[in-house]
C-alpha cells in the first residue's frame, strides 16, 4: 500500500477546486500517452486506478485538510510517509496535528508499513543508533489497529531466533544434534552472533514479552546443557548471557535463582578437578581410618601401639588444614574417624596414651561446623575424666603396695607389679576385669590395713613375694 499524496503528485500549490481539476486532467493525459499505462512518482510507479483513487480522496474535507497540512507544515512527515525519508526522526519537531486521534488514524497505516520496513533494516544492520534514533527521538503515529504492523518485521525476526533456540534446545533433550559436552561452549558465540543484547534491549515496551521469552529460552538451553552435556561452564555463560536481557522482575528473579544454582555447582566441579588428586588422596585417608575401625570392631589383629604414629603419618594436618571449604565434609570425616578410633581404643584395650592421642589428633583437625566441633571437644574430655579417675584409682594401688607392703614406690617390686599391670593384665579381657575389680576395692582394703603392719608384713612376704617371683620369671 502505497502513500500518496495528492497535492503532490498533482504538482500544485493551492487547495482551489478548479485548479485541481485542471491538474487532474493534465495527469490523466499522462497516463493516456504513457505505453505501460503508468507515470512515476517518488521512484515508484503508479498506475492510473491509483492515481484516481487518491486525487479522490481530496472530496473529503478532514482528508484534504491532512493531505494539505502533510505538504505544508509537516513535509518531513510527508516524507517519510511516501519515501521513508529518515528526517522525520533525526530532525523531528513537534506539530499540533500529532496530537489529534483522527490524523492518526488517517496516517497510521502508512506510517506502520514504512516504519516496519526502516525498523527492520536498522534491526538487521545491527545500527545502534539508528534503531534509538528510530524508537526513541519522534512518536510512532500509530492507533492500535495498525501497531503490530509496525513491528511486524523486527517481531518475526526474534521469534525466528527463539524457535532456533527452542529447536537447539530440543535436539540436545533428544540427544540427536552435533551439540557434546566438548563442542557446546561454541553456543554462547552463536547467540552473541544471532542475538544483539544491546539492540534487544532498547527496543520499545511492546517487545518486552519477546524478550522475557527469549530470556526464558536461552535459560532452557542453559539448563539443559547442564543436565544433559553435563558442561557447567557453558551452562553458567549462557545463563548469564540470558541475564543481560532486560526481562520483567519474575522473570529475572527466577534466573538469578537458576544462575545462582549452576554457578554453585560450576565451581565445585572446578576446585574438584582443580584438587582431584588431593580428593583421592584423602578418600585413601578415609578408607584407611574404615579399614582400622572395623578390625577394632571385629577383633583383627592390630598393632594398637603404633596407631597413634601411623595416624599421624598418614594424615597431613597442616596440609588438610589449609585446603579451601570445599574439603570441609572431608576434615570433619578425618575428624570423626580419629574420634571413633580413640573411643574404640580404649574400650577395647584401655590403651589411655593412644585413646588420648588420637582425639588429640582429632582437635587439630580445623572444623568449621559448631556443632562437630563442640562433640569432638565433648568427646576429648569426657576422655579426659576417665582418665583422671582411673590415674586416681591407680594411685592407690601403688599407695598400697607401695607404702604399706615395700614403703618405696620405686622399689623393684613395685616397678614389677605396675609393669604387669600395664604389660599383661590390661591386654586380657580378664587381666582388665580384675584390675578394674581392684581399682574399685583396694582403697577400703588399704584403709583398713592402714594400721595392721604384721598383716601387711605377711602379705608382702606370703604373697606379693612370690608374685613378683612368678612375674620376674
Amino acid at each position: 500500500m502505497q502513500f500518496i499524496n495528492p497535492y503532490e503528485i498533482l504538482e500544485v500549490e493551492t487547495q482551489d477546486s478548479n485548479e485541481i481539476k485542471k491538474a487532474k486532467r493534465r495527469k490523466l493525459a499522462e497516463f493516456d500517452l504513457a505505453q505501460d499505462g503508468t507515470i512515476e512518482f517518488n521512484n515508484v510507479k503508479i498506475h492510473k486506478a491509483e492515481f484516481i483513487e487518491a486525487v479522490d480522496e481530496l472530496d473529503n474535507l478532514q482528508k484534504s485538510r491532512f493531505y494539505w497540512s502533510l505538504k505544508k507544515e509537516t513535509p518531513q512527515l510527508n516524507n517519510f510517509l511516501t519515501k521513508g525519508d529518515l528526517s522525520y526522526f533525526y530532525n523531528f519537531q513537534a506539530q499540533k496535528i500529532y496530537e489529534h486521534p483522527e490524523f492518526i488514524a488517517f496516517v497510521s497505516p502508512y506510517f506502520a508499513q514504512q516504519y516496519n520496513r526502516v525498523l527492520l533494516v536498522a534491526f538487521q544492520k545491527n545500527d545502534i543508533e539508528l534503531v534509538k534514533k528510530i524508537t526513541q527521538s519522534a512518536p510512532i503515529l500509530v492507533n492500535n489497529q495498525h501497531l503490530d504492523k509496525a513491528y511486524e518485521g523486527v517481531r518475526k525476526l526474534l521469534n525466528d531466533i527463539i524457535q532456533n533456540i527452542q529447536s537447539i534446545t530440543q535436539s540436545i533433550d533428544d540427544e540427536e544434534g552435533h551439540y557434546t559436552a566438548q563442542n557446546s561452549n561454541i553456543l554462547i558465540q552463536e547467540l552473541k552472533k544471532d542475538i544483539n543484547i544491546q539492540l534487544v534491549n532498547i527496543l520499545p515496551d511492546y517487545f518486552q514479552g519477546i524478550r522475557n521469552e527469549i530470556a526464558q529460552k536461552i535459560r532452557n538451553l542453559s539448563v539443559i546443557i547442564f543436565n544433559n552435556l553435563h558442561n557447567s561452564k557453558a551452562s553458567l555463560e549462557i545463563i548469564e548471557f540470558a541475564l543481560k536481557i532486560k526481562v520483567n522482575t519474575i522473570t529475572r528473579q527466577r534466573l538469578q535463582e537458576d544462575h545462582q544454582q549452576i554457578s554453585e555447582i560450576h565451581k565445585e566441579r572446578e576446585e574438584a578437578h582443580k584438587y582431584g588428586a588431593i580428593l583421592i588422596k584423602y578418600a585413601f585417608v578415609i578408607q584407611q581410618l574404615i579399614k582400622w575401625i572395623e578390625g577394632i570392631n571385629f577383633e583383627l589383629e592390630l598393632d594398637i601401639k603404633s596407631l597413634r604414629h601411623r595416624a599421624s603419618k598418614l594424615i597431613n594436618i597442616q596440609e588438610l588444614n589449609q585446603l579451601p571449604p570445599v574439603f570441609d565434609e572431608i576434615r570433619i570425616q578425618i575428624a570423626m574417624g580419629l574420634k571413633t578410633l580413640s573411643v574404640l581404643v580404649f574400650n577395647k584395650y584401655m590403651d589411655i596414651k593412644t585413646s588420648t592421642d588420637l582425639i588429640n589428633l582429632a582437635l587439630e583437625i580445623q572444623i568449621q561446623d559448631p556443632a562437630v566441633r563442640n562433640h569432638l571437644k565433648s568427646a576429648a574430655n569426657d576422655l579426659r575424666k576417665i582418665v583422671a579417675n582411673i590415674s586416681a584409682r591407680r594411685r592407690y594401688w601403688d599407695c598400697y603396695i607401695a607404702t604399706a607392703c615395700y614403703q618405696d614406690n620405686n622399689a623393684p617390686q613395685v616397678i614389677a607389679f605396675r609393669n604387669f599391670r600395664d604389660q599383661v593384665l590390661m591386654n586380657s579381657f580378664w587381666g582388665k576385669l580384675f584390675v578394674k575389680f581392684y581399682y574399685k576395692y583396694s582403697p577400703f582394703w588399704a584403709k583398713q590395713l592402714k594400721n595392721y603392719p604384721r598383716v601387711n608384713k605377711f602379705i608382702r612376704n606370703k604373697i606379693l613375694d612370690f608374685i613378683y617371683k612368678k612375674i620376674k620369671k
